[in-house]
């Protein structure tokens, strides 16, 4: 008995995976975010409905008159309204899914710094 990915799983994983590019393209355009592949990310890690609701709360802030960075020098981009959102929540609700969407590639990291010890 096999316990891999059905090429129905299959189908269905790259029509999500397809879905959550269209809805981050959508996103992107909204908040003028160059970071594609960060909101494709969110958005399946967290919904599509989670990533709208994160979209709609960021337009009334920017509307309310913004946001500081963490210094208090500038004013934030709507992007990184966007995502401060979505860490604040994330920090609090689930780390591992933080670090998905924050750090893809943290493992690929960690990984080349055992096999070259100079760079720890």
């Amino acid at each position: 008995m096999t316990t891999g990915t059905t090429s129905r799983e299959i189908t269905l994983l790259e029509a999500d995976r397809k879905k959550a590019r269209r809805v981050a393209r959508e996103l992107a355009t909204t908040l003028q975010e160059p970071n594609l592949p960060g909101l494709t990310r969110v958005v399946m890690v967290c919904g599509e409905p989670q990533a709208r609701a994160w979209l709609s709360e960021t337009q009334q802030i920017e509307t309310n008159g913004g946001m500081l960075t963490g210094d208090g020098q500038r004013q934030r981009t709507a992007g990184g309204i966007y995502f401060k959102l979505v860490k604040d929540f994330l920090y609090t609700t689930d780390y591992n899914k933080l670090r998905y969407v924050f750090r893809p590639r943290h493992r690929e990291v960690l990984a080349k710094r055992a096999r070259h010890p100079r760079l720890q």
